[in-house]
């Protein structure tokens, strides 16, 4: 009980104090003087979306939002994942230490919208269960022919966990474990297996 009370209280709390007027979908986070800082964090969104965070209506939105503005961006095929954000990260947003590293502040390039297939299938998954199949299936179809080519396998310290959108390295390991959580979205997509339900932890309406 304890939990699903702060289940609760977080979904109440979730959209007023981050989802973004005019975009609909949620900022990255609020500063202390109120101020919203939105850079299209796709990262941030699928988890909310999937997880019931936001409810159908708003998730939709948010979800709708994104999508279009990632055709906007000309991101039609993803095999390498997602940009981690659809935006450029102001770099007064970005801690010194990146702004200081030769490419750290750079559009696409690691944490600064680079793709990454991370947290991925929690945009699958979002996507298929708000409105939007057509959209998760051609990206699960996308990313599954990225793990066929081993794009996202080379070895060690090939920077293979974060990708420009032209596909070159732009990290600094290189098999990275968490890169392969989107297979369980993969799966689902193929009909291996049918999630649970509920699928996660979401909190209820």
């Amino acid at each position: 009980p304890q939990a699903a009370d702060a289940a609760k209280a977080l979904r109440a709390a979730y959209a007023p104090a981050l989802v973004n007027p005019e975009t609909g979908w949620l900022a990255g986070w609020r500063s202390r003087d109120g101020q919203l800082h939105d850079a299209a964090y796709v990262f941030v969104n699928g988890p909310a979306c999937a997880f019931g965070v936001l409810d159908k209506r708003t998730a939709k939105r948010a979800l709708t939002g994104l999508e279009a503005l990632r055709a906007e961006l000309g991101l039609a095929d993803c095999p390498l994942g997602l940009p981690c954000a659809l935006k450029t990260i102001p770099e007064s947003d970005q801690p010194k230490r990146i702004t200081e590293a030769a490419t750290g502040a750079q559009f696409e390039l690691f944490c600064n919208g680079a793709m990454v297939p991370c947290t991925s299938e929690y945009y699958i998954r979002a996507l298929a269960t708000n409105g939007l199949k057509a959209n998760a299936r051609k990206l699960a179809r996308d990313m599954e022919a990225g793990y066929l080519s081993d794009a996202v396998s080379p070895g060690m310290s090939e920077g293979a966990e974060f990708f420009s959108w032209d596909g070159l390295a732009s990290g600094y390991e290189g098999t990275f474990g968490p890169n392969f959580g989107t297979l369980y979205a993969i799966a689902i997509d193929r009909g291996l297996f049918a999630p649970p339900d509920p699928e996660w932890w979401p909190a209820e309406a």
